[in-house]
């Protein structure tokens, strides 16, 4: 049944980001550790050395003085991060509350019309309309979560620097398309309603094709041909990222590269509403890879103040095929960064250079990021930040955080929020 169908479909992402946290506790660019998302996911150029192995390896190249002086080593455990849609509350109460009643009202409703068209056809109708509001609720929307959990050891020296990662990502899309062909059934079965309703003879009805035999309306229920695809990949990965700066023409730039293994499990499965539903095969479906990727990154640093960085994340593009003959895709993300430093401040810029492809049927996405922070002193530093998708008609997200450090300690939170996503992320830090 089209109830069952549907409420499985988009359950699917919740039953991911549990899966994620049960086995160590967005595709976008990706959530990694709060300082970054609380400035609004920037970091490609002003990432600090224990974050550059997610958004920059180069980054690691321009610090300055040996660690022994410096004290910038890093020991991060946990970090976590989780970003939601915030509209899954909202779909998932209009099928598990409203839909099933639909159905079942739609289903007497048809029977009660083929016995008496003038009486039932108001609830007939009704019942209908509230088939179309659920599709609008619905229809040509994508639920995003992203997610990730793990630690990083960090050990920058003068002018180059290595880091260690290890952690569980999570990413889940639901996407449900809400075709122009059914709401054109719909809008038939109205007129046709109307029609019967009003006294009109079976034999001279509009939409012929409606009726059965040419004697019972059928149920559109099983006309319906709107599809849901959910796609997800738990990736666990572990990764070392190096960087070093050269001094070329005068000029300093720092190159980085993070070779990283990855344990990835797949799972993709489509549906169509107006099939029996067979439920989620989740089981013999999902499969496991394990493969290599690389990213890279180059950074250069203009002046004392500015920086500019550029990475390519996933270098080498990943199709798992599935047992059902879909796959899941991870793509290459390209992003530029910008920074400006100061000594109690970091403006920074970020763009996404190309679209990021999805790793199932959801929209592609393209992301413009503006994030900022403050150091009043050495104990406390304040963040904000901003980012958009170009490509999708979503609200703008804001975000901010806090850092606090205490001796050798470090703790950071931060959040996200828009009227479509919502996130969290915190992190514990040992200074060494």
């Amino acid at each position: 049944m089209m109830k069952y169908l549907v409420r499985d479909a988009l359950a699917l992402p919740v039953l991911v980001t549990a899966l994620c946290l049960q086995q160590v506790n967005a595709s976008s660019f990706g959530v990694y550790e709060p300082r970054s998302f609380a400035m609004g996911n920037t970091g490609v150029a002003s990432a600090n050395p224990e974050q550059a192995v997610f958004y920059n390896p180069a980054l690691l190249g321009f610090n300055e003085g040996h660690e022994r002086d410096t004290r910038a080593g890093r020991f991060i455990f946990p970090s976590t991060t989780v970003v939601v849609s915030q509209d899954i509350t909202e779909i998932v109460d209009a099928i598990d509350d409203d839909l099933p009643i639909v159905d079942e009202r739609i289903t007497a409703a048809i029977n009660q019309f083929n016995i008496d068209p003038e009486a039932g056809s108001i609830e007939l109708l009704d019942s209908i309309d509230e088939v179309d509001r659920i599709f609008d609720l619905i229809g040509d929307r994508t639920i995003v979560i992203d997610s990730f959990f793990g630690g990083v050891a960090s050990e920058p020296s003068d002018k180059e620097g290595g880091s260690f990662y290890f952690g569980v990502r999570g990413i889940a899309r639901g996407v449900s398309r809400d075709t122009e062909q059914d709401q054109e059934l719909l809008d038939r079965y109205r007129e046709t309603i109307s029609f019967i309703a009003n006294g009109g003879a079976l034999s001279s009805a509009p939409n012929q094709d409606l009726l059965v035999a040419g004697s019972f309306l059928s149920d559109p229920a099983e006309s319906i041909i709107s599809t849901a695809d959910i796609s997800s990949l738990i990736l666990t990965e572990a990764g070392v990222a190096v960087g070093k700066e050269f001094e070329i023409f005068g000029q300093k730039i720092s190159f980085g590269v993070t070779p990283k293994a990855v344990y990835a499990r797949a799972f993709r499965q489509r549906f169509e509403y107006g099939e029996e539903n067979q439920g989620i095969d989740f089981q013999d479906v999902v499969r496991d890879f394990f493969t290599l990727n690389v990213d890279l990154g180059v950074a250069y640093k203009l002046g004392d103040s500015v920086r500019l960085g550029l990475t390519i994340k996933d270098l080498d593009e990943k199709r798992f095929e599935l047992n059902n003959g879909l796959a899941v895709t991870l793509a290459p993300k390209v992003r530029f960064g910008s920074a400006y430093e100061l000594d109690t401040m970091t403006f920074a810029f970020d763009f996404d250079v190309v679209e990021s492809e999805p790793i199932g049927d959801e929209f592609t996405s393209q992301e413009v990021a503006l994030g900022w922070e403050w150091r009043p002193n050495t104990i406390w530093s304040l963040r904000t930040g901003y980012s958009q998708d170009i490509r999708s008609d979503l609200d703008g997200i804001f975000s901010g955080g806090v850092g606090a450090r205490w001796g050798r300690f470090k703790t950071d939170i931060s959040f996200s929020l828009s009227p479509q996503i919502a996130g969290f992320s915190g992190q514990l830090a040992v200074i060494f």
